[in-house]
């Protein structure tokens, strides 16, 4: 029998109990080194998930993902906005506030008539969002163009990830949109009109330039 302090080794001996209790010593003691790996993995890093099982992922993994699995992504609240609505927006929480934690990236929506609509602006916003705040190293010199003949529309898909790319190159290039334009195989000109098309976009290409002592472009 155990007390504390007092162990009766002769008893664990004859009944063969002190072997099972060494390797349920051993067992406390591998499954608390365990505990101590997992906490050093997981660190104190803010823009990590509370959770280990949820790991970093890159950027453009998100900006491949359908707004379902985005959606799934981020932590989602309600509250009551101040869009359109009358009455049914002071009583109803409809108002979207959507947070992607691995970035800080806070997004509200709160213009639509219901909390539906204003969850799929604040996903469409959280793409953009990605695209044109969170810089990464360009992978390949040459991308295949996701549009044709020139043209992308922003209600395509593919649109954020493009952005993402062409301000990634031009992070490198001081802003330059020559190299960002030859990655894609279009003219400078072309980019530029493809980008003016979201008012974020032309607001980062203005920006970028007058950071590294450039001219605004005619947009």
């Amino acid at each position: 029998m155990l007390h504390l302090g007092i162990l009766d080794f002769g008893r664990f001996t004859q009944s063969g109990v002190r072997e099972r209790f060494l390797t349920w010593i051993i067992r406390i003691f591998s499954l608390g080194r365990a505990c101590t790996s997992i906490k050093e993995d997981c660190g104190t890093n803010r823009n990590r998930r509370n959770n280990c099982i949820f790991q970093y992922m890159h950027r453009d993994t998100y900006l491949k993902m359908t707004l379902d699995e985005l959606l799934r992504a981020c932590s989602l609240k309600g509250f009551q906005g101040s869009g359109p609505g009358g009455q049914h927006r002071n009583k109803t929480n409809t108002g979207v506030l959507l947070t992607l934690r691995d970035f800080n990236l806070e997004i509200k929506s709160c213009e639509g008539r219901s909390a539906h609509e204003n969850k799929v602006h604040a996903l469409h916003r959280m793409q953009m969002a990605l695209a044109l705040q969170v810089r990464e190293t360009p992978a390949n010199p040459e991308m295949p163009f996701p549009g044709s003949n020139g043209h992308l529309q922003p209600s395509n898909a593919l649109f954020p990830l493009f952005v993402a790319h062409v301000f990634d190159i031009m992070a490198t290039k001081n802003g330059d949109t020559k190299a960002a334009a030859a990655a894609f195989g279009l003219t400078p000109s072309a980019l530029v009109k493809i980008l003016r098309q979201d008012k974020a976009c032309a607001t980062k290409l203005q920006g970028n330039r007058k950071q590294n002592g450039q001219k605004p472009l005619k947009i």
